[in-house]
């Protein structure tokens, strides 16, 4: 629990599946057909169930690293809005399989997981009028793109507007799909030029 609360790696949400979060971790209290049972998910991976009928505490099998692939990608958003504006809770929504944010002061996002295919797909990304020009799109686009390569997963932007896609090809990204989709590679330039 220690470790866990001084390498804290996710944003400050509660979870659908894992529960409440608190400082490191998430707490879930649940009853399944043995009574009632407490879980702690910690962001390391590792977690236990407390089953509370028999007071016994059980290390579970700890979840693999790239599980969380979508609770890094809700904190790379989270960190760009909360670090560039004065929104100290933005509204994101964050599941398996999909993580966005459609009202924020910074930035609106949304991003599909394709766990099984190993891709995750930006279908949308809008950088509000006010902060256009200082580079939040590409930071944060830098930021999936490194939370997906520490994964092995592939990155791809899709449903961009004209001018964004010539940029984005001007930028070194690999064309998938010619006016439509682009890879983000190791040979795509996302060094933030402002203005």
């Amino acid at each position: 629990m220690q470790y866990n609360e001084r390498h804290q790696l996710f944003a400050p949400y509660d979870d659908g599946n894992m529960g409440q979060r608190y400082a490191g971790r998430y707490e879930l209290i649940g009853e399944d057909e043995e009574g009632e049972y407490k879980r702690w998910f910690f962001d390391n991976g590792h977690n236990y169930t407390l089953c509370k009928n028999l007071n016994m505490l059980y290390e579970c099998e700890p979840f693999p690293a790239e599980y969380f692939i979508h609770k890094h990608i809700e904190k790379a958003i989270y960190d760009i809005v909360t670090n560039n504006s004065k929104e100290e809770q933005p509204l994101i929504f964050c599941y398996e399989n999909e993580v966005g944010s459609s009202k924020n002061p910074v930035v609106l996002i949304k991003v599909i997981i394709n766990r099984e295919s190993r891709n995750v797909c930006v279908t949308n990304i809008f950088v509000q009028m006010e902060k256009r020009h200082q580079c939040y799109g590409k930071q944060l686009i830098s930021k999936i793109y490194a939370i997906c390569k520490m994964f092995g997963y592939r990155l791809f932007l899709t449903e961009m507007v004209e001018s964004f896609y010539n940029r984005m090809v001007r930028r070194g990204a690999r064309i998938i799909e010619v006016g439509n989709v682009v890879e983000i590679t190791d040979d795509t330039n996302l060094t933030p030029v402002k203005g």
